[in-house]
């Protein structure tokens, strides 16, 4: 008698590649597996571009508790993601446009172009007006 490991809820035929996992993938796996994806890289091309086997990412990915410090820096140039990212510490940042500058930095640009003179000038009135709406508040 042949038992069956898989329950019929789990979705497993021949279009699958690999073998369906016995136990839920850690945290740390699971968002590899995803930054991986949105890179739309393969386990494969992932392992080679930090030098390690395809074999390895598969493990990072299903079962290692955590991602092995030496290779943090690594995974994240090659997702092209922080390292906070990648180790959960912060959220992904939306990629794509963000809406339009606001006034402010407008003018923070325009105050970049002009010659250090006039940079500090500028700099050193916002620095009196924020001292005086300082004293203001306390």
């Amino acid at each position: 008698m042949q038992i069956n490991r898989f329950p019929q809820s789990m979705p497993y035929n021949e279009t699958v590649p690999g073998r369906p996992p016995l136990t839920e993938a850690p945290k740390s796996g699971a968002r590899l597996a995803a930054l991986r994806n949105t890179a739309n890289l393969s386990q494969a091309q992932l392992a080679e571009a930090i030098g390690v086997p395809a074999r390895s990412i598969s493990f990072y990915e299903r079962k290692a508790q955590s991602i092995p410090s030496h290779l943090v820096a690594r995974l994240a140039k090659a997702l092209e993601v922080s390292a906070e990212e990648l180790l959960g510490l912060e959220r992904p940042k939306p990629k794509g446009k963000r809406g339009p500058k606001s006034e402010l930095e407008k003018r923070l640009e325009h105050l970049r172009t002009l010659p250090r003179g006039a940079q500090k000038r500028i700099l050193d009135v916002v620095d009196a007006m924020l001292a005086q709406e300082d004293a203001k508040t306390s």
